[in-house]
C-alpha cells in the first residue's frame, strides 16, 4: 500500500469550505424563512386592520340602523301616546255630551211638566181671574227657562271646547227661590211630597252671581230630592255662610309645599245660640278644633283634615288607592296618606261654619260614632302599621299620636271611673266633695285655656260672650263626654259596634273590610 500523501495548505481549505457549506446554506434558507414570516405577518396585520375597519364600519352602520329604529319607536310610542290622549279625551267629551244632554232632557222636562200643568189649571171652568193671571205668569216664567236651556243645548261646542262663560249679574234670591219652588211644586205634588222652604238667619236679598246656571241648580237639587224621596218632605234650606270668604285659598296654600297631602281647617259653630248643648259645643270646638289641632299640627299629631273642611291632594288620594268604605273617612284617609310620607297640616286662619246637634242626646250619639270610629280605624284598621317601626315610612310623633287616642279615649275614662270608685269607697260622703273640688280645679283649668283660644280665635270678641259656657262644658266633658268615648271604646273592642251602625247606608255596612 502506497503511503497517503500530506495535504496541501490550499486543500485544507477547500475541505475547510466544503465543511461550511452546508451550515451556511441552512443559514440561508433559516434567513429566507423569516424574511418571508416576516412578509406573512405584515400580509396577516393588514388583513386583520382592513377586517377590524370592515368590524368598525358594520358597527357603526348597525349603531346608526339602532338609532333609527329607537328613533321610530319613540315617534311610535309618542303618536300611541297621543292616540290614547286623544281617545280619552273623546271618550270624556262623550261621556260629558250624555251627561249633559241627560241633564238637559231633565231640565227641558222640568218646566214643559209646570207649563202643562199650568195649562192644563187655565182649561179648568173654576179658573178664575187672579188664578188664570198667576198661571199665565207661571207659564211665561217657565218658557223663558226652557228658552235659556234651548239655548245652552246650541250652544253645548262652548262646553266641548272649555269655553263656557259664567255671567256675573245682581238677581233677587228669593224671587228666584220663589220661582224654583213654585216650579217644582207641580212634580212635588204628583207623588204626595210636600215642599218647603227653611231660611236660617238673615239672608242677602240680592247677590251677584249667574242666574241661569243657579236656577239651574237648585232646579237639579230640588228634582233629584223629589226624585229619590218616595215619601215625606223635601226641605231646601237656606244660610248666609258666615264664614271667612278667602277660606278655600288659605287653605289652598298649604299645598305649596309638595309633601302636603291633606290640610284641614277651623270649624265654627253655625247654630251657637239654637240650645245649651250648641253652646257647649261652641267651647269644645275651640278647644279641640281651634286650640288643640293648632299644637298637634306643631308637634307633628294633627291626624284628621275634619270632613266638614278638609282639603286633599288628588295625586295623593289616588296613590293610597283613594276612599274607603265605613265611618270616620276623614280620619282613615288621612292615616293613609301619613303611612304614605305625605304630611297632614291644619290651617287655623281657613275658617268655614258648621250645623252641631242641637240636644244632648244628639250630641251623645254623634260623640259615640265619631269615637267607635277612631278605635275601628286606628286601632284595628291601621295601629299595626302605624306602631310598627319597621315600617319604611314610621312617624314618632303620629305613633304616639295614635296612643294618645287610646290613653285619652280609653284609658283615662277607665280609670276615673275607677277613682270614683275608690273615693266613695274611701272617704265616703266625703267623696263628693274632693270630686267637687276636681271640677273646680278642671273648671278653672278650662277658662284659662279658653282665654287661650281667644288669642287665636278669629273672632276673640263674639267668642268672649260665650265664656260662661265653660262650666258647663268642663261638667259635660267630664261627667258625661267621658263616659260616651269609655262606652264607645268597650263597644268597639268587644262587639264591633261601628259595623252595625245603622247611621251607615247598609250596602255600605255590607260592603266594609272587617279588621
Amino acid at each position: 500500500m502506497w503511503p497517503r500523501r500530506p495535504a496541501s495548505a490550499a486543500e485544507g481549505r477547500l475541505d475547510l469550505l466544503v465543511g461550511l457549506g452546508q451550515p451556511l446554506a441552512d443559514l440561508l434558507r433559516l434567513l429566507g424563512a423569516h424574511v418571508q414570516l416576516g412578509e406573512h405577518r405584515r400580509a396577516l396585520a393588514d388583513a386583520n386592520e382592513r377586517l377590524e375597519e370592515r368590524v368598525r364600519r358594520r358597527t357603526d352602520d348597525l349603531r346608526r340602523a339602532v338609532g333609527r329604529l329607537e328613533s321610530e319607536i319613540r315617534v311610535r310610542e309618542g303618536v300611541e301616546a297621543e292616540l290614547r290622549e286623544a281617545s280619552r279625551r273623546a271618550e270624556a267629551a262623550n261621556e260629558a255630551k250624555s251627561a249633559f244632554l241627560a241633564n238637559m232632557s231633565h231640565e227641558i222636562r222640568t218646566p214643559m211638566t209646570a207649563i202643562l200643568g199650568f195649562a192644563d189649571l187655565l182649561l179648568e171652568p173654576g179658573c178664575d181671574g187672579s188664578m188664570a193671571r198667576d198661571a199665565a205668569a207661571t207659564i211665561r216664567r217657565n218658557g223663558r227657562h226652557l228658552i235659556e236651556i234651548i239655548n245652552d243645548i246650541l250652544d253645548i261646542s262652548k262646553i266641548e271646547a272649555g269655553r263656557m262663560r259664567v255671567e256675573r249679574i245682581e238677581i233677587d234670591l228669593p224671587e228666584m227661590v220663589a220661582d224654583v219652588i213654585e216650579l217644582m211644586q207641580v212634580r212635588a205634588e204628583g207623588k204626595g211630597i210636600e215642599l218647603r222652604v227653611e231660611v236660617h238667619g238673615p239672608l242677602p236679598r240680592r247677590i251677584d252671581s249667574d242666574p241661569v246656571r243657579l236656577r239651574q241648580i237648585l232646579v237639579n237639587l230640588v228634582g233629584n230630592a223629589i226624585k229619590f224621596t218616595e215619601r215625606g218632605s223635601v226641605r231646601l234650606e237656606l244660610v248666609h255662610e258666615t264664614g271667612r270668604r278667602d277660606a278655600l285659598a288659605i287653605a289652598a296654600g298649604y299645598f305649596r309645599d309638595p309633601r302636603v297631602g291633606a290640610v284641614g281647617g277651623t270649624l265654627r259653630v253655625r247654630n251657637i245660640g239654637r240650645s245649651l248643648a250648641t253652646g257647649v259645643q261652641h267651647v269644645n270646638y275651640a278647644f279641640s278644633i281651634t286650640l288643640g289641632r293648632i299644637v298637634k299640627d306643631m308637634l307633628g299629631f294633627y291626624f284628621v283634615a275634619s270632613g266638614a273642611f278638609g282639603m286633599y291632594r288628588t295625586a295623593a288620594v289616588r296613590a293610597v288607592g283613594g276612599w274607603d268604605f265605613g265611618p270616620g273617612e276623614d280620619g282613615d284617609i288621612v292615616t293613609r296618606l301619613r303611612l304614605a310620607g305625605w304630611r297632614a297640616r291644619f290651617a287655623p286662619f281657613a275658617v268655614a261654619m258648621t250645623e252641631v246637634p242641637a240636644t244632648f242626646v244628639k250630641l251623645g250619639r254623634q260623640r259615640l260614632r265619631w269615637d267607635r270610629s277612631m278605635i275601628r280605624n286606628r286601632y284595628r284598621k291601621a295601629g299595626p302599621y302605624v306602631l310598627d317601626p319597621r315600617n319604611a315610612n314610621f312617624d314618632t310623633a303620629f305613633a304616639v299620636s295614635f296612643l294618645d287616642i287610646f290613653f285619652f279615649n280609653g284609658l283615662v275614662p277607665f280609670l276615673f271611673l275607677v277613682y270614683g270608685a275608690y273615693l266613695a269607697g274611701v272617704y265616703g260622703p266625703f267623696a263628693a266633695t274632693l270630686l267637687l273640688s276636681v271640677q273646680l280645679f278642671y273648671i278653672s283649668a278650662g277658662l284659662l285655656k279658653y282665654l287661650i283660644a281667644l288669642s287665636v280665635s278669629t273672632r276673640p270678641r263674639e267668642d268672649l260672650r260665650y265664656l260662661a259656657f265653660v262650666p258647663l262644658y268642663s261638667l259635660i266633658n267630664v261627667y258625661f263626654l267621658r263616659f260616651v268615648r269609655l262606652y264607645a271604646t268597650a263597644n268597639e273592642l268587644v262587639a264591633r259596634g261601628s259595623y252595625t251602625d245603622p247611621y251607615v247606608p247598609a250596602k255600605v255596612r255590607a260592603r266594609v273590610r272587617r279588621y
